[in-house]
C-alpha cells in the first residue's frame, strides 16, 4: 500500500516490516515473500515497483535507479 498519494511518495510503503504492525495491517502476516541471502560476487534485480525490504549483514554496495 503506497504511502500517501503524491508522486514524491508514491514508491514508499507505509507497512513497517520489522518489525510489522499487525493491528493495523492484519493480512501483513499472511503476505507471501521470498527470503534471499545474498554471497560475494552475487547480485540480485528487483523489477521497478515490486515492493521489497533489504537488510544488510555486511558491507555492501547497493544500487537504487
Amino acid at each position: 500500500m503506497p504511502f500517501g498519494h503524491t508522486a514524491v511518495v508514491d514508491h514508499v510503503s507505509e507497512i513497517r516490516t520489522f518489525p510489522p504492525d499487525p493491528a493495523a495491517f492484519p493480512l501483513f502476516a499472511k503476505a507471501a515473500y521470498a527470503e534471499v541471502t545474498l554471497r560475494a560476487g552475487d547480485m540480485l534485480y528487483i523489477p521497478r515497483r515490486w515492493w521489497h525490504w533489504v537488510t544488510s549483514l555486511d558491507r555492501n554496495i547497493a544500487l537504487s535507479i
